[in-house]
């Protein structure tokens, strides 16, 4: 099966996300001309004036959604088992994430609600994650996931979403892109 033949890159579906996502981004930004970080949201540019900025924000949501979705299912099955089991999470803020790109600030009630709902179950599933790391004495993974949730809680203290949405978006990139290339370096030491 051709799948199969390609098998060893499914790590490589999160970092891949990850990329696009932050390509994509400053995309927009650059075609928006006017989003500054710190002062407007996100979500402000799927809203924008500018017509590729508003695709290219709201397409990165969809496909970038996706691919969290598709990285996390696969993750579930590389760690197993109740650690395996927290990346349902990320598997469906994925789809959550999605619907950011779908139902865009212009229809503000639902979007908010898509929108907390994709940041609360990434970042709980982050936590919990931790908490398996911690467990597990693994020093590295513990380490990023205590340094990632201090960023985000410290992004929260000045009680503004133009300051922790990309924090926390960041974070959860930077997390997905480690995880992704350890896992990948790791099962093909072989390859290698």
């Amino acid at each position: 099966m051709v799948f199969d033949r390609y098998a060893h890159l499914s790590p490589l579906v999160g970092p891949g996300a990850a990329l696009l996502f932050v390509s994509m981004w400053v995309s927009a930004v650059l075609f928006d001309g006017g989003w500054a970080l710190w002062e407007n949201t996100l979500s402000d540019l799927g809203v924008s004036e500018n017509g590729v900025s508003r695709a290219l924000f709201n397409s990165a949501c969809v496909i970038s959604g996706v691919c969290l979705s598709v990285f996390s299912v696969f993750m579930i099955n590389v760690d197993g088992g109740w650690k395996g089991r927290t990346w349902m999470f990320s598997a469906v803020g994925g789809l959550f994430l999605l619907l950011v790109g779908v139902f865009t600030k212009d229809e503000i009630d639902i979007h908010t609600a898509v929108a907390v709902t994709f940041g609360a179950l990434c970042a709980f599933g982050m936590i919990l994650h931790l908490i398996f790391d911690l467990y597990e004495r693994d020093p590295v993974k513990s380490a990023l996931l205590l340094v990632l949730t201090a960023v985000v809680i410290v992004s929260l203290i000045p009680g503004k979403i133009a300051v922790s949405e990309p924090v926390m978006v960041v974070c959860l990139l930077v997390w997905v892109t480690y995880t992704g290339l350890d896992v990948y370096v790791n099962r093909n030491k072989s390859r290698l």
